[in-house]
């Protein structure tokens, strides 16, 4: 945080997206949830095996 604020005093263009501060929430809390649900149930089973194996598994199931 303190690398972004720093990042931010020394650009002076004020329509940077690094000068945006989101104030509020985007997501509600059902989307959040969702999202966390898709992350569990794909990208995660994903990350901890390599692809080729995950696709074969995946392959395996709809046989």
């Amino acid at each position: 945080m303190v690398t972004l604020n720093s990042i931010r005093e020394k650009n002076t263009n004020k329509q940077s997206f690094l000068n945006t501060k989101i104030t509020k929430n985007t997501l509600s809390q059902e989307e959040y949830e969702e999202g966390r649900e898709v992350f569990l149930r794909f990208v995660k089973p994903i990350n901890e095996k390599s692809l080729y194996n995950y696709f074969k598994e995946c392959e395996a199931v709809r046989s």
